[in-house]
């Protein structure tokens, strides 16, 4: 398999297509509260997700290229990297 593209969802990953769903936050409370979650657990999650979803980790800074000592990897460059990690042996 080939390089996989950031923007070609679904992603795939070790020959298996990965996808995502959307899911409103009231349902991610309600599936949190109902595996048990405390509910400052749940509401600190939703506080975060709800943040990530108006653009809130949108934020491009140096901050990997500081730490690491080389520019970022997109997520698609990781999962090509380590593919057998997601390979069954």
């Amino acid at each position: 398999m080939g390089k996989v593209a950031d923007e070609d969802w679904p992603l795939v990953c070790a020959g298996r297509p990965v996808s995502t769903v959307d899911i409103s936050l009231d349902v991610v409370r309600e599936r949190m509260a109902h595996h048990g979650a405390e509910p400052a657990a749940v509401e600190t999650a939703v506080t975060g997700m709800s943040w990530a979803r108006a653009g809130g980790n949108a934020v491009l800074t140096d901050d990997v290229t500081t730490i690491l000592g080389r520019p970022a990897t997109t997520f698609a460059a990781w999962v090509e990297d380590h593919r057998d990690a997601f390979t069954p042996d």
